[in-house]
């Protein structure tokens, strides 16, 4: 499944994980496109993803979503918490056969490495095998330092899966 196109020549980064909470890929090449692929399990239900930069937890992001599901369309925006990125509008019960698919795009502001924007989709089953969701978010970052590395999180229990990292 591919939505943000980039060139296969491009793979920088590729590895597995197994019951992580965590994901975190450093020495990001300041200046250049990123584009994250991850393909994922949750391991326990209610599970949310997030994603950080700089291992930043300060006052430092603003994000944007919306969640297309079984309900119908729903836009979220949240300025309140502004210490990570979420990856989604609301919770997933993801269950272990069925994966869910995030793509993310990077981007740095133009002369300023320091801030960034990100762009991205999650797709996972919610709740159910019958209920899947879209969710299309973004953010921005405005850090202290250049940005050199980003980290995807967990709330609860961890996740299994496998991520592709490309760089233009």
């Amino acid at each position: 499944m591919q939505f943000i196109t980039t060139k296969k020549s491009n793979l920088w980064k590729k590895f597995s994980f197994t019951l992580a909470c965590s994901i975190t890929i450093n020495n990001l090449e300041v200046g250049k496109r990123h584009i994250f692929k991850i393909t994922f399990w949750a391991n326990t239900s209610n599970n949310l993803i997030y994603c950080r930069f700089n291992n930043d937890s300060g006052n430092n992001y603003r994000r944007s979503a919306l969640i297309f599901d079984y309900t119908g369309v729903t836009a979220g925006g949240d300025s309140s918490d502004t210490d990570r990125i979420y990856c989604q509008h609301g919770s997933y019960n993801n269950i272990i056969d069925l994966p869910a698919f995030l793509e993310a795009e990077l981007i740095y502001a133009y002369n300023n490495n320091k801030k960034v924007l990100i762009q991205g989709i999650l797709l996972s089953n919610t709740y159910d095998t019958s209920r899947q969701s879209f969710n299309h978010f973004t953010g921005r970052y405005i850090g202290a330092s250049d940005v050199s590395s980003i980290t995807f999180y967990t709330t609860a229990g961890g996740m299994t899966g496998k991520i592709e990292v490309y760089k233009e």
